[in-house]
C-alpha cells in the first residue's frame, strides 16, 4: 500500500509523516524519506511522492487520482523499524496508521529501500 497501493487500499489501509515538496532534495536517510513519502500523499502531492520511488521500483508510481481517492484520509507513520540493512539496501516495517471519518487502523508493511544516485529510494512495499 506504500504507492500503487493507494489506488487498491481501503480506507483502512493508508499511513503519514513530515515532508519537503517536489525539488527538495532527497538524500535522507530511509525512516525520512518514507515519512517524507506518507506526507506528500497527505498533502496529495503525486509528484513529490513520486520523487521518493526508485527509478526501477517494483512500486507503481503515484497518480493524482490515485490521491485524490486518498482526500479524505489522514495517513501517519507512526513507528519505523529497520529489519535488515546493507550498503545499498533496507528493509524496514513502517507502521501505519490510517484515519477517516469512520475511525483508525495501523498496518504494519515491510518496505525496501535502495540507494539510487547515491539517495535512498522507496523500491518495493509487502
Amino acid at each position: 500500500c506504500v504507492s500503487a497501493g493507494l489506488a487498491g487500499c481501503t480506507e483502512a489501509n493508508f499511513g503519514g509523516g513530515d515532508g519537503l515538496g517536489a525539488g527538495a532534495a532527497t538524500n535522507y536517510d530511509p525512516e525520512t524519506v518514507i515519512r517524507n513519502y506518507y506526507t506528500a500523499l497527505n498533502n496529495g502531492d503525486a509528484e513529490t511522492a513520486n520523487s521518493y520511488l526508485h527509478p526501477e521500483a517494483e512500486t507503481a508510481e503515484v497518480t493524482e487520482d490515485t490521491v485524490a481517492q486518498a482526500e479524505n484520509v489522514e495517513l501517519e507513520v507512526t513507528e519505523i523499524t529497520t529489519i535488515e540493512e546493507s550498503d545499498d539496501e533496507v528493509v524496514v516495517e513502517a507502521m501505519v496508521q490510517t484515519t477517516t471519518a469512520v475511525g483508525a487502523n495501523t498496518v504494519a508493511y515491510d518496505i525496501t529501500l535502495r540507494r539510487y544516485d547515491s539517495e535512498w529510494k522507496i523500491y518495493a512495499d509487502e
